[in-house]
């Protein structure tokens, strides 16, 4: 997404919310993590938003290779779904804080 001019976005890590928390005053109460799983429309959602930039490379050999690698990551994906039922290594989560 960089690389074609669009801004990623991302998650912030629960380490990283509960010290900015913590740094801006506030007393956090809890934190809870939740496991999640994703299936392939997930899957080709996040590799799907990246395409249409890969368009707009000027570096034809770069944009084929990351298009490549995305489809193999795709696959890969997709067989790892079909053996397991989803994909399990990430998380969702929750911090309780309260003004100090």
């Amino acid at each position: 997404m960089l690389l074609s001019g669009q801004r990623p976005y991302r998650e912030y890590p629960a380490q990283w919310v509960v010290d900015s928390l913590q740094r801006s005053g506030f007393v956090v109460r809890s934190v809870k993590h939740f496991s999640i799983g994703f299936r392939k429309r997930f899957v080709n959602a996040q590799i799907d938003l990246v395409m249409p930039g890969l368009e707009t490379l000027e570096d034809r050999q770069l944009a084929d290779t990351l298009k490549a690698r995305g489809e193999a990551l795709r696959r890969e994906a997709f067989d790892m779904i079909t053996s397991e039922g989803a994909l399990r290594h990430c998380r969702n989560y929750v911090v309780v804080a309260e003004p100090a």
